[in-house]
């Protein structure tokens, strides 16, 4: 199924190398929402490696906004996908209130 990736956080020297040619050669990856303190070091690193997926950076420190970012990025069966491949630290108080707080907003949709 087509995905909407949600990924970002606080920058801790991570190689995404792995992650970009994951999403190359993926195909199904249409979007990806860029998060966190790390939005505009990723989205240069995506843009320098010429990912042709569709990159879309957000300054917003609430998870919610997010999310409804990705709902308008959604067709019918899509999937949207939180794998942040970062610390949460900057937005949240720990990966458990990243993803419940995830979990509520989707369950509130």
């Amino acid at each position: 199924d087509p995905e909407i990736l949600i990924l970002g956080g606080i920058d801790k020297g991570a190689d995404f190398s792995v992650l970009i040619d994951t999403i190359k050669h993926q195909g199904n990856i249409k979007t990806v929402i860029i998060m966190g303190e790390i939005r505009h070091k990723l989205a240069q690193i995506f843009n320098s490696a010429g990912l042709d997926t569709h990159i879309e950076v957000t300054d917003s420190q609430e998870l919610r906004p997010i999310v409804e970012l990705a709902k308008s990025f959604a067709n019918p069966g899509d999937v949207v996908l939180l794998s942040p491949g970062c610390a949460s630290f900057d937005m949240f108080k720990d990966f458990y209130d990243r993803g419940d707080q995830f979990r509520d907003i989707v369950n509130s949709l």
